[in-house]
């Protein structure tokens, strides 16, 4: 069935398939069975949409609503938000129920849920009590020493998206890698740097699509290799003595190579879907998939899920969600352990969940905002079972009536600006744009004190140039003319991994990492070599050769 985007204009195709999850997704309130209507947004512009309850900007300070100390927070102080810090929320110092109110039929669902998420505490950062040590973080779990990092179980892990990793700085999209920089869609390396789309490497730089590689530089598509430069083979002093030559210690040795890498790729093919250990399934970058179509970025294992993103931990019958583990989900964002839940944002541990965020240890929840170890509450009220039942049934059908009924969030839900949150990577817009399509945008104070201002242009070269007195130092981006500092722990870093310090504020570098992948999006295009028809993240007007799978690995083995 084709439709079209009431976002966008563009059509889209929503299958049987698609169809059919969906109907598994079917919820029964007082004996009334209340289907999902098919989806009115196409995929990318409801990812984006989901993009825009993730905060991904500068941290601010506030004062607690609950103490007046005060905090660092991802809620900037102009927004109309209760604040509380994480300890706070999660102390018994007060009841998200006592916010509860009955529901008014005469009004919109959506105007009374906004009422309700600008007066409810919200923590200053998203944080469920797993990790230590990770002041500077938001929505990671079971860490310890990680800084400005979305990190699952990792350990000093600063400016990354980690999975399982320790010491890794500068990476998106890490899993299992340790002693690490500049790591981006790659598992089980170690002391690895400028590495992308590769695993079980070690000990080598600037990498692309290599398996079990070691003292490698420069390389792509290289399979059990050792002492290897742009794909050539050379003796251990030899590749010694001419690593030396590219004086890769220093920050114009580094641009210089990065510069060379880029150009000796071109030649070599990519293969046409990146997976391992996957089954029946379409999309990118799929570790551990099975029947899983128009996916992205399954970290750890999924099954039969539909148009999802950066997920795993046995995810199975979801469509439409990102960043989660969880089982018969729609429209889900960023959950660990959820079931049958569907328009849900930010929770662990919850069942039959509907249009709620910030909850915990929950089920049975419709329109409720930071609620912890309940069920049976609409708008944060508690009912019975057998009143949730018959209220939430009269919901739906007024949900029905007004068109609100299986939407995602408005695009004008006061959660982030556009420019604070994930959507700004993923879908890059100016602010006059940003507008123009009913986005939120906030003028962010960027404000930077030091003892010292510098051009980024002017740092030494190599990090043993580099004083201690750097700590004390505003840097100055060379590309967008931001400010930022270095801390200890990522001085003590670079210094152990002789790496230069950076020429460019973490969000430029986030940003650049970005460019250097596929987006979430398929196309069907021809094999470069024997025009077989793929369906690829590559779109045809891009330079790189892309291969079907027989073809590329006829190349690489």
């Amino acid at each position: 069935m084709m439709k079209t985007c009431v976002q966008c204009k563009t059509a889209f195709d929503f299958s049987d398939n698609d169809r059919h999850l969906l109907d598994k997704m079917t919820y029964v309130f007082a004996g009334e069975s209340f289907e999902i209507p098919n989806p009115t947004l196409c995929p990318t512009c409801a990812f984006q949409r989901r993009l825009l309850f993730r905060y991904n900007g500068t941290y601010h300070r506030r004062p607690s609503a609950l103490s007046g100390k005060s905090l660092i927070t991802m809620h900037a102080p102009s927004r109309k938000v209760t604040v509380y810090s994480p300890e706070e929320w999660w102390s018994d110092a007060w009841d998200g129920r006592d916010y509860g109110r009955d529901f008014d039929f005469s009004r919109s669902f959506f105007e009374q849920l906004i009422e309700l998420f600008e007066v409810v505490p919200q923590m200053a950062l998203v944080q469920d009590g797993s990790s230590e040590n990770c002041m500077f973080t938001n929505y990671g779990h079971g860490s310890k020493n990680c800084y400005m990092a979305l990190a699952f179980k990792s350990e000093d892990c600063y400016y990354a998206e980690t999975f399982y990793c320790k010491d890794v700085v500068d990476s998106f999209h890490a899993t299992q890698c340790e002693k690490s920089y500049e790591v981006l869609d790659s598992q089980n390396c170690y002391n690895v740097k400028y590495v992308q789309n590769s695993q079980g490497c070690s000990d080598s730089m600037f990498l692309e699509n290599c398996v079990s590689c070691k003292n490698c530089l420069g390389c792509k598509n290289l399979r059990n290799k050792e002492y290897y430069i742009f794909n050539k083979p050379y003796s251990k002093e030899e590749y010694e003595k001419k690593i030396l030559e590219y004086q890769l210690d220093s920050y114009s040795g580094i641009r210089a190579f990065e510069k060379e890498f880029e150009a000796f790729k071109l030649a070599l093919p990519n293969r046409y879907n990146r997976e391992i250990n996957s089954e029946n399934s379409t999309g990118d970058l799929l570790v551990g998939a099975k029947d899983c179509h128009d996916c992205f970025d399954v970290i750890n294992g999924a099954e039969n899920c539909r148009d999802a993103a950066i997920f795993g931990l046995d995810g199975r019958d979801v469509m439409r969600s990102s960043f989660f583990g969880a089982e018969l989900g729609y429209e889900i964002d960023g959950s660990l352990h959820a079931y049958h839940s569907a328009f849900i944002h930010h929770n662990r541990y919850c069942s039959e969940c509907l249009y709620s965020m910030y909850i915990y240890s929950c089920e049975n929840l419709f329109g409720c905002i930071s609620l912890k170890n309940q069920k049976y509450c609409i708008l944060n009220k508690q009912y019975s079972k057998e009143e949730y039942e018959v209220m939430v049934s009269k919901i739906i059908k007024h949900m029905q009536e007004t068109g609100e009924w299986g939407q995602v969030f408005p695009i004008d839900f006061p959660a982030f600006a556009y420019n604070e949150s994930e959507a700004k990577f993923h879908f890059p817009l100016s602010k006059e744009e940003a507008i123009a399509q009913g986005f939120l945008w906030l003028e962010i104070d960027q404000t930077v004190e030091a003892q010292k201002k510098i051009h980024a242009s002017q740092l030494p070269e190599r990090i043993e140039d580099t004083p201690d007195d750097i700590l004390n130092w505003a840097i100055e981006c060379e590309a967008s003319g931001r400010l930022y500092k270095i801390i200890p722990q990522e001085l003590r870093f670079y210094r152990a991994h002789q790496i230069p310090v950076p020429h460019f504020h973490p969000e430029v570098r986030y940003a650049e990492r970005f460019a250097k992948r596929n987006p979430y999006r398929l196309w069907d295009r021809q094999c470069d070599k024997c025009n077989k028809a793929i369906r690829t993240s590559f779109s045809p007007d891009r330079p790189e050769l892309v291969y079907c799978e027989a073809c590329y690995l006829e190349e690489v083995y």
